[in-house]
Order: structure tokens, then sequence, then C-alpha cells
């Protein structure tokens, strides 16, 4: 059957009629508040461009290529003043990847032997592993505790719901 054939039904399948389902309150209150945002978004920039032109500044990406008098210590990359701005923030660019990069390939590497660690059949390692990933785990008592003794969870569980140990 194709969809086409379909009639119009209140129950059916094809949704109701725009009008029954936006409220014209609500698309006035939508209008409204996007038409306050444009002003305000307006009212910002001509703010912005007056207050750029009383100081004889110019608005756009011009300075790129004028030249930084500063340097860029501690960089993957080298910088020297006399550059551009441009190189400026090609340099900031490649040493945000370069830390981003070391950041990943470090936290990888000591999640897998931390994890490794706590796989491990010695104690220490196990324990310390156990303290660096989940501190609070550390201090309770174990949940896997199935003695029958009154300060173990499993038997306050079956105590509160009436429940017997045997």
């Amino acid at each position: 059957m194709s969809i086409f054939k379909k009639k119009a039904t209140v129950g059916g399948d094809l949704p109701p009629p725009l009008h029954r389902w936006v409220s014209p309150q609500a698309v006035f209150w939508q209008a409204a508040l996007v038409v306050v945002l444009v002003a305000i978004a307006i009212w910002l920039v001509m703010n912005a461009r007056a207050a750029l032109a009383a100081r004889g500044m110019t608005f756009g990406l011009g300075f790129l290529f004028d030249q930084a008098q500063f340097s860029l210590g501690e960089a993957f990359f080298i910088f020297h003043p006399g550059e551009t701005y441009l190189k400026a923030f090609a340099v900031g660019f490649g040493n945000t990847l370069m830390v981003s990069a070391v950041s990943i390939v470090t936290a990888s590497i000591l999640g897998t032997l931390v994890g490794l660690a706590r796989l491990s059949r010695n104690g220490l390692a196990s324990g310390l592993a156990q303290a660096y990933v989940s501190p609070s785990a550390t201090r309770r008592s174990s949940f896997r505790s199935s003695s029958g003794t009154a300060s173990s969870p499993c038997y306050r569980r079956h105590a509160i719901l009436g429940l017997s140990m045997t």
C-alpha cells in the first residue's frame, strides 16, 4: 500500500496539522527573543566599532602580518621577536598539539601500567593500583563478603529484607 493513499485521520499515522501543535504565543515569544538577541548583537558590534574608532584602531586581521615584539619561551617550535603574529599563533597552535599528544601518550602508558598492576597477583602492586584508581574503595569493607556475620553488608541486606542467610 502506498503512503500517498492513506487518508489523514485523527488517530492515523500522519501528524496533526501545524496549527494544532504550535502555539501562537510560543511563536510570538520565540520571535521576540530572536529580535531582542539580534538587537543586542547589533548594539555590541556598533559599540565596539565606535570604541575602536575613538582610539584610532581598526577591526580586522591585518595585525597578523605585523611584527611581534615578544618571544615565546619553553616551546617545541622556535619563535623569535620580529616574526609575525601569524607565526606566533601557528607556533602556539603547534605547541598545544605537541603538549596534547605527549599528555595523551603519557596518560595511556600510565593507565595501562596501573591497570596491569591492579590485575597483578602481587598484593602490594594491586593494592597501590587500587588506591590510585579508587581511593574510597580501599577504606570500606569488602562488599563480596558472605561470611554471615552481623557486620557484613550481605547479612545486613538480608536482615533488612527479612530473608534468612542459610
